[in-house]
Protein backbone atom coordinates (compact mmCIF):
# COMPACT_ATOMS: atom_id res chain seq x y z
CA UNK A 1 0.00 0.00 0.00
CA UNK A 2 1.47 3.65 -0.87
CA UNK A 3 0.65 6.60 1.10
CA UNK A 4 1.04 8.49 -1.60
CA UNK A 5 0.30 9.45 -5.12
CA UNK A 6 1.66 11.83 -7.72
CA UNK A 7 -0.60 11.59 -10.96
CA UNK A 8 0.26 12.84 -14.38
CA UNK A 9 -3.14 14.29 -16.07
CA UNK A 10 -3.11 14.25 -19.88
CA UNK A 11 -3.91 10.54 -20.79
CA UNK A 12 -4.31 9.67 -17.00
CA UNK A 13 -7.21 11.53 -15.69
CA UNK A 14 -8.57 13.25 -19.27
CA UNK A 15 -8.22 13.40 -22.98
CA UNK A 16 -8.97 16.65 -23.91
CA UNK A 17 -11.56 17.63 -22.55
CA UNK A 18 -13.09 13.99 -21.59
CA UNK A 19 -12.79 12.39 -17.94
CA UNK A 20 -11.01 8.62 -18.70
CA UNK A 21 -13.23 6.92 -16.75
CA UNK A 22 -15.29 7.74 -13.90
CA UNK A 23 -12.96 10.19 -11.61
CA UNK A 24 -15.47 10.86 -8.69
CA UNK A 25 -15.71 7.50 -7.98
CA UNK A 26 -11.51 6.78 -8.65
CA UNK A 27 -11.09 9.34 -5.99
CA UNK A 28 -13.52 8.61 -3.40
CA UNK A 29 -11.44 5.25 -3.42
CA UNK A 30 -8.31 6.67 -2.85
CA UNK A 31 -9.58 9.22 0.03
CA UNK A 32 -11.70 6.05 1.47
CA UNK A 33 -7.80 4.50 1.82
CA UNK A 34 -6.07 7.53 3.47
CA UNK A 35 -3.47 8.26 0.24
CA UNK A 36 -2.39 11.84 -0.49
CA UNK A 37 -2.15 12.95 -4.15
CA UNK A 38 -0.42 15.50 -5.77
CA UNK A 39 -0.78 15.93 -9.76
CA UNK A 40 2.04 16.63 -11.53
CA UNK A 41 2.12 17.47 -16.08
CA UNK A 42 4.12 18.77 -18.20
CA UNK A 43 1.91 21.39 -19.62
CA UNK A 44 2.59 24.51 -18.95
CA UNK A 45 -0.48 26.85 -20.29
CA UNK A 46 -2.45 26.96 -17.62
CA UNK A 47 -2.83 28.69 -14.40
CA UNK A 48 -2.84 26.34 -11.63
CA UNK A 49 -6.76 27.47 -11.03
CA UNK A 50 -7.69 26.09 -14.46
CA UNK A 51 -7.04 22.48 -13.30
CA UNK A 52 -8.63 22.94 -10.10
CA UNK A 53 -12.06 23.79 -11.95
CA UNK A 54 -11.52 21.16 -14.53
CA UNK A 55 -11.95 18.82 -11.91
CA UNK A 56 -14.30 20.39 -9.87
CA UNK A 57 -16.09 19.37 -13.58
CA UNK A 58 -15.99 16.35 -12.94
CA UNK A 59 -16.98 16.35 -8.88
CA UNK A 60 -12.87 15.70 -7.82
CA UNK A 61 -12.07 18.56 -5.22
CA UNK A 62 -8.63 19.49 -5.09
CA UNK A 63 -6.30 23.01 -3.94
CA UNK A 64 -4.37 24.67 -5.83
CA UNK A 65 -1.48 23.55 -4.05
CA UNK A 66 -1.78 20.20 -4.74
CA UNK A 67 -0.63 20.83 -8.38
CA UNK A 68 2.43 21.24 -10.10
CA UNK A 69 3.41 21.63 -13.74
CA UNK A 70 6.16 22.10 -15.67
CA UNK A 71 5.54 26.28 -15.61
CA UNK A 72 6.08 26.16 -12.28
CA UNK A 73 8.95 24.25 -11.62
CA UNK A 74 10.46 26.50 -13.95
CA UNK A 75 10.03 29.40 -12.04
CA UNK A 76 11.29 27.16 -8.74
CA UNK A 77 14.22 26.61 -10.44
CA UNK A 78 15.10 30.02 -12.60
CA UNK A 79 14.14 32.20 -9.63
CA UNK A 80 16.82 30.02 -7.05
CA UNK A 81 19.76 31.33 -10.17
CA UNK A 82 18.79 34.55 -11.39
CA UNK A 83 17.86 37.79 -9.80
CA UNK A 84 14.46 39.54 -9.85
CA UNK A 85 14.19 41.73 -12.84
CA UNK A 86 16.20 39.43 -14.76
CA UNK A 87 15.01 40.21 -18.29
CA UNK A 88 13.03 36.88 -20.32
CA UNK A 89 11.84 36.12 -23.97
CA UNK A 90 9.04 33.38 -22.85
CA UNK A 91 7.21 31.47 -25.97
CA UNK A 92 4.20 29.96 -24.38
CA UNK A 93 0.70 30.77 -23.10
CA UNK A 94 -0.76 32.29 -20.51
CA UNK A 95 -0.30 30.32 -17.35
CA UNK A 96 3.67 30.09 -18.16
CA UNK A 97 3.78 33.70 -18.90
CA UNK A 98 2.39 34.17 -15.66
CA UNK A 99 4.22 31.85 -13.51
CA UNK A 100 7.80 33.47 -14.63
CA UNK A 101 6.02 37.15 -13.77
CA UNK A 102 5.13 36.04 -10.53
CA UNK A 103 8.53 35.01 -9.99
CA UNK A 104 10.14 38.32 -10.11
CA UNK A 105 10.90 38.25 -14.12
CA UNK A 106 10.61 40.80 -16.81
CA UNK A 107 8.97 39.77 -19.84
CA UNK A 108 10.68 41.54 -22.70
CA UNK A 109 10.87 41.08 -26.36
CA UNK A 110 14.52 42.74 -27.13
CA UNK A 111 17.62 42.42 -25.24
CA UNK A 112 16.29 39.30 -23.46
CA UNK A 113 18.89 37.13 -21.21
CA UNK A 114 17.30 34.26 -20.94
CA UNK A 115 14.79 32.25 -23.21
CA UNK A 116 12.62 29.64 -21.96
CA UNK A 117 9.61 28.19 -24.07
CA UNK A 118 6.55 26.32 -23.56
CA UNK A 119 4.01 24.72 -25.35
CA UNK A 120 2.32 27.92 -26.96
CA UNK A 121 -0.66 27.12 -29.67
CA UNK A 122 0.05 30.36 -31.19
CA UNK A 123 3.42 29.43 -32.50
CA UNK A 124 4.79 31.03 -35.61
CA UNK A 125 7.96 32.24 -37.34
CA UNK A 126 8.59 35.04 -35.71
CA UNK A 127 8.49 34.11 -32.29
CA UNK A 128 11.16 31.26 -33.41
CA UNK A 129 13.14 33.11 -35.14
CA UNK A 130 13.46 35.60 -32.16
CA UNK A 131 14.28 33.47 -29.67
CA UNK A 132 17.19 32.13 -31.90
CA UNK A 133 18.88 35.44 -32.57
CA UNK A 134 18.86 35.92 -28.55
CA UNK A 135 20.38 32.55 -28.17
CA UNK A 136 23.04 33.18 -31.52
CA UNK A 137 23.14 37.51 -30.91
CA UNK A 138 22.42 38.17 -27.03
CA UNK A 139 24.09 34.77 -25.27
CA UNK A 140 20.93 34.32 -23.80
CA UNK A 141 20.52 30.71 -21.72
CA UNK A 142 18.15 28.40 -23.50
CA UNK A 143 15.57 26.66 -21.58
CA UNK A 144 12.57 24.38 -22.37
CA UNK A 145 9.55 24.03 -20.03
CA UNK A 146 9.61 20.43 -20.81
CA UNK A 147 10.69 18.44 -24.30
CA UNK A 148 7.58 16.28 -24.82
CA UNK A 149 7.64 15.91 -28.71
CA UNK A 150 3.39 15.47 -28.20
CA UNK A 151 0.58 15.04 -26.36
CA UNK A 152 -2.87 13.40 -25.90
CA UNK A 153 -5.77 14.58 -26.95
CA UNK A 154 -9.29 13.93 -27.42
CA UNK A 155 -8.30 13.51 -31.35
CA UNK A 156 -5.10 11.64 -30.62
CA UNK A 157 -1.61 12.85 -30.38
CA UNK A 158 -0.86 16.82 -30.97
CA UNK A 159 2.44 18.69 -31.15
CA UNK A 160 3.95 18.83 -27.20
CA UNK A 161 6.52 21.86 -26.44
CA UNK A 162 9.34 19.86 -27.62
CA UNK A 163 7.94 20.41 -31.12
CA UNK A 164 8.77 24.03 -29.96
CA UNK A 165 12.31 23.56 -29.26
CA UNK A 166 13.44 21.35 -31.92
CA UNK A 167 13.34 24.47 -34.56
CA UNK A 168 15.15 26.64 -32.26
CA UNK A 169 17.47 23.98 -31.82
CA UNK A 170 18.29 23.20 -35.21
CA UNK A 171 18.57 26.87 -35.72
CA UNK A 172 21.29 27.44 -33.04
CA UNK A 173 23.13 24.73 -32.47
CA UNK A 174 22.00 25.30 -28.63
CA UNK A 175 20.17 22.55 -26.59
CA UNK A 176 17.65 23.74 -24.28
CA UNK A 177 17.96 23.34 -20.48
CA UNK A 178 14.91 21.56 -19.74
CA UNK A 179 12.19 21.63 -15.94
CA UNK A 180 9.91 19.33 -16.60
CA UNK A 181 9.79 15.45 -16.37
CA UNK A 182 12.09 13.80 -16.74
CA UNK A 183 13.97 16.51 -14.50
CA UNK A 184 13.24 15.89 -11.12
CA UNK A 185 12.25 19.00 -10.23
CA UNK A 186 8.51 18.81 -10.24
CA UNK A 187 8.47 15.51 -8.05
CA UNK A 188 10.62 17.07 -5.70
CA UNK A 189 8.24 19.62 -5.39
CA UNK A 190 5.35 17.32 -5.13
CA UNK A 191 7.08 15.56 -2.73
CA UNK A 192 7.75 18.48 -0.32
CA UNK A 193 3.99 19.46 -0.45
CA UNK A 194 2.94 15.61 0.68
CA UNK A 195 5.95 15.45 3.37
CA UNK A 196 6.52 12.20 1.48
CA UNK A 197 9.67 9.68 1.13
CA UNK A 198 10.06 8.29 -2.07
CA UNK A 199 9.86 4.65 -1.59
CA UNK A 200 5.96 5.16 0.06
CA UNK A 201 5.21 7.01 -3.17
CA UNK A 202 3.69 6.20 -6.49
CA UNK A 203 3.85 8.17 -10.04
CA UNK A 204 0.95 7.24 -12.19
CA UNK A 205 1.69 8.56 -15.69
CA UNK A 206 1.08 7.20 -19.29
CA UNK A 207 4.67 7.86 -20.64
CA UNK A 208 7.58 6.09 -19.94
CA UNK A 209 10.25 7.84 -21.38
CA UNK A 210 9.10 10.92 -18.89
CA UNK A 211 7.03 9.74 -16.30
CA UNK A 212 7.81 6.74 -15.66
CA UNK A 213 11.88 7.37 -16.07
CA UNK A 214 11.83 10.71 -13.72
CA UNK A 215 10.00 8.80 -11.04
CA UNK A 216 12.61 5.76 -11.13
CA UNK A 217 15.53 8.39 -11.00
CA UNK A 218 14.28 9.51 -7.61
CA UNK A 219 12.80 5.83 -5.94
CA UNK A 220 9.78 6.65 -6.76
CA UNK A 221 7.62 3.26 -7.29
CA UNK A 222 5.58 4.16 -10.90
CA UNK A 223 2.54 3.04 -12.91
CA UNK A 224 2.08 3.18 -16.66
CA UNK A 225 -1.88 3.46 -17.78
CA UNK A 226 -2.41 2.70 -21.46
CA UNK A 227 -5.06 5.38 -22.02
CA UNK A 228 -2.72 7.75 -23.11
CA UNK A 229 0.47 7.77 -24.97
CA UNK A 230 2.61 4.50 -23.96
CA UNK A 231 1.64 1.21 -25.44
CA UNK A 232 2.12 -2.03 -23.86
CA UNK A 233 5.15 -2.71 -26.07
CA UNK A 234 6.88 0.79 -24.59
CA UNK A 235 6.27 -0.24 -21.33
CA UNK A 236 7.75 -3.92 -21.93
CA UNK A 237 10.48 -2.37 -23.90
CA UNK A 238 11.36 0.18 -21.18
CA UNK A 239 13.91 -0.17 -18.34
CA UNK A 240 14.43 -0.23 -15.56
CA UNK A 241 10.73 -2.47 -15.63
CA UNK A 242 7.94 -0.47 -14.00
CA UNK A 243 6.20 -1.77 -11.23
CA UNK A 244 2.35 -1.52 -12.33
CA UNK A 245 0.70 -1.15 -16.19
CA UNK A 246 -2.94 -1.01 -16.14
CA UNK A 247 -5.32 -0.36 -18.86
CA UNK A 248 -6.28 2.93 -17.28
CA UNK A 249 -6.83 4.60 -13.92
CA UNK A 250 -9.86 2.35 -12.86
CA UNK A 251 -7.91 -0.85 -13.95
CA UNK A 252 -5.04 0.18 -11.32
CA UNK A 253 -6.92 0.98 -8.94
CA UNK A 254 -8.38 -2.45 -8.49
CA UNK A 255 -5.22 -3.58 -9.11
CA UNK A 256 -3.79 -1.52 -6.06
CA UNK A 257 -6.78 -1.30 -3.30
Amino acid sequence: MFKNIIFDMDGVLWRGPEEIGDLSESFKIIEENNVKFALATNNSTKRLNKYVEKLAGFDVHIKEEQVFTSGTASAYYLKKIYPAGTRAYVIGESGLKSFIRDAGFELVEEDAEIVLVGLDREINYDKLAKAGQFILYNNAVFYGTNADPSFPSANGLVPGAGAMLSPITTTTGVEPICFGKPSPTMYEQALEYLGALPEETLMVGDRVDTDATGAQGLGIKTAVVLSGVATREDVEAHTPKVDYVAEDLDDLLRQLF
